[in-house]
């Protein structure tokens, strides 16, 4: 038996999800554990079930014996004196008989054998939401759309700056939108931010429209707006990422920046995935 646990953002998520397509392919029983880390008051929810994907969830039982937390008290007197017999295990380690899976699995490698799978289920069939009809939704597939995405928000935390920042720099921005001004004529930028105050305050560029509306449990709208978009300009996020992944146009230009986080290892997460990069000092390599 497989469990994959499922934390963070929708971004992470779907990283998660995916790896669970790529277990179900050899494993008989594969589950999601959406619970563990969503069971009390956070700032964050589960959003698979929202964007349409279709997964078997993890029993309480299950996920109590794999990573070992039963509270009964033959299992608490074994942990005590013998340790635990807990299956945990993370990205990188060995699929054996049974793991309960943690981690983030940020890259693209084998997607290729799963790519229809995920697809059908993000944002496929059964993705039902008002947003499909909406009149932004049909401006976005009607023009040369360019997704922008500016993350701010958790992003300013000092701590957090310390991994994700200084790399999505006004010289990246400035530079990107050139590029796609220049390369797809007339083109119009929808951007989308966790702070569009900051955005209307500061970003000044032609035929741009600030994409307001959705809140942290409607979050996946502005993922599925993102798909929609002609072409996409990263932030350092994995919820741009997927929204530039699962835009369908055969001729998209993506735009990334060539530092992912500032932290050794996470540089797979362009793996087989077409992006033009920008330093933060504005150079397109």
């Amino acid at each position: 038996m497989q469990i994959v646990q499922i934390s963070g953002g929708l971004g992470n998520q779907l990283f998660q999800y995916a790896y669970y397509l790529k277990l179900k392919k050899t494993c008989n029983e594969c589950y999601i554990d959406d619970v563990s880390c969503y069971n009390e008051a956070r700032d964050r929810n589960v959003q698979l079930s929202q964007v349409g994907a279709a997964f078997n969830r993890a029993k309480t039982d299950d996920i109590l014996t794999l990573t070992d937390h039963k509270r009964d008290f033959k299992s608490w007197l074994r942990r005590r004196f013998t340790g635990s017999n807990d299956v945990i295990r993370h990205e990188g380690d060995e699929i054996t008989t049974d793991g309960y899976w943690i981690g983030y699995w940020q890259n693209a490698d084998g997607y290729g054998e799963i790519a229809d799978d995920i697809e059908a289920n993000v944002f496929g069939p059964e993705f039902k939401d008002e947003i499909l009809d909406s009149n932004l939704a049909k401006e976005i597939r009607e023009t040369e759309s360019v997704s922008i995405h500016i993350r701010r928000g958790d992003y300013l935390n000092p701590d957090v700056q310390a991994v994700y920042g200084g790399i999505c720099t006004d010289e990246y921005y400035e530079t990107a939108i050139k590029y796609m001004q220049e390369k797809h004529l007339g083109c119009r930028f929808y951007v989308f931010s966790n702070d569009t105050d900051w955005v209307k305050e500061n970003l000044k560029i032609d035929n741009m429209v600030v994409v307001e509306g959705s809140d942290e449990d409607h979050g996946y709208r502005d993922m599925y707006l993102m798909s929609l978009c002609k072409h996409n300009i990263l932030a350092n996020s994995s919820f741009s990422w997927w929204g530039a992944w699962l835009n369908k146009n055969p001729e998209k230009d993506i735009i990334g920046p060539t530092i992912w986080i500032n932290r050794a290892g996470f540089d797979k997460i362009y793996s087989n995935f077409p992006v033009k990069k920008i330093s933060p000092d504005g150079k397109m390599l």
